[in-house]
């Protein structure tokens, strides 16, 4: 069984992803890495080569964001923005995607959300095919069903979004897809609740843990799916939107706060800690003080390399912190692998 964390390829997961690199090398670790910039890109940390050099990784799986509710939102097609030029129509994201072909080591992924997109398919596969490369197709259980004459083999593989649906609500698409296709099932699930804000964070307490797969994938799932799929994957870590309420309002509100992933338990859980100080009043660096008297607590031999992230590098903006909570989940997966077997 392989895990599958899903990271997005922004400057700071980049540049700080030297704090991963002992975790990528689990041999159960698969990473799907989602590019934001073009491979032709100079600029330190924002080419993905950078990152594969932070972490020495020899294998992964990479997409181009094609989610209809994750890309597009406000964007302007006439902007030069990679992701916004990539989803400007499916021509589009089809010549994009073939691109992910120059890279070596990656096994390309070609998003199905769209009938359109169904149609595209079977060229994409094709055209790994004739490279002699695996692929991978991401699809939702619906399109899953419209793709199984689109010539996969055993070699490939196939992502099925569940969004917040259960294993267990999508055993008749799961009986499908089995039945329809050879290739390596792979089940991802959006484990963040969407629109959790700080205020939703609280000192000690437990934060919102919403569908966590790992624990649905045992022996007792419907069709025993341990023995059916290759693997499983998410967005490793907790989804915090930097407002309060639902609009976003002065940051002179805003209560710096992380949520850190717990495994050691039977029920694994979010362990929120929250900044006591706005972010104004060096709240940032309050929330810096209760995290590492925390780490001593949960992680005292620094297993998770979350002690070294936080002496070394500079915590005082939120996408550090957002960073931590990905890398810490990614490290308490690898040290809690009940999921393997």
């Amino acid at each position: 069984m392989k895990y599958i964390p899903i990271i997005k390829m922004k400057h700071r997961e980049i540049s700080k992803a030297s704090y991963i690199k002992t975790f990528l090398s689990n041999e159960n670790i698969l990473p799907f890495l989602e590019l934001r910039y073009d491979f032709n890109k100079k600029d330190k940390n924002k080419n993905i080569n950078d990152f594969i050099n932070y972490t020495n990784i020899t294998k992964f799986f990479l997409g181009i964001p094609h989610k209809p509710e994750i890309v597009g939102k406000g964007a302007k097609l006439d902007s030069n923005d990679f992701l916004t030029l990539a989803n400007k129509n499916t021509e589009s994201y089809y010549e994009k995607t073939i691109g992910l072909f120059a890279n070596e080591l990656c096994i390309p992924v070609f998003y199905v959300y769209s009938d359109d997109d169904v149609n595209k398919a079977p060229d994409f596969i094709k055209f790994g095919h004739d490279k002699n490369r695996k692929i991978g197709i991401l699809t939702t259980p619906n399109l899953s069903k419209k793709l199984k004459t689109c010539g996969l083999n055993k070699e490939d593989f196939i992502f099925l979004d569940l969004n917040s649906e259960s294993i267990k609500s999508q055993t008749p698409n799961l009986k499908e897809l089995f039945s329809n296709f050879e290739c390596k099932i792979i089940l991802l699930r959006e484990n963040r609740t969407r629109n959790t804000y700080n205020s939703s964070i609280e000192l000690d307490k437990n934060a919102p843990l919403f569908n966590d797969l790992s624990t649905e994938i045992t022996n007792d799932s419907p069709l025993f799916v341990k023995n059916n799929i290759y693997g499983f994957g998410d967005y490793c870590g907790f989804k915090n939107d930097v407002s309060i309420g639902d609009i976003p309002i002065d940051s002179s509100e805003f209560y710096p706060a992380v949520a850190l992933y717990q495994r050691s338990t039977a029920n694994p859980y979010f362990l929120g800690i929250k900044s006591i100080k706005k972010k104004e009043d060096n709240g940032f660096d309050n929330l810096r003080e209760f995290v590492l008297k925390r780490i001593n607590i949960i992680d005292p031999e620094n297993k998770t390399n979350i002690l070294d992230f936080l002496t070394k590098e500079k915590t005082r903006d939120y996408a550090a912190w957002n960073v931590i909570t990905q890398w810490y989940y990614i490290a308490v997966m690898s040290i809690h692998d009940s999921w393997k077997d």
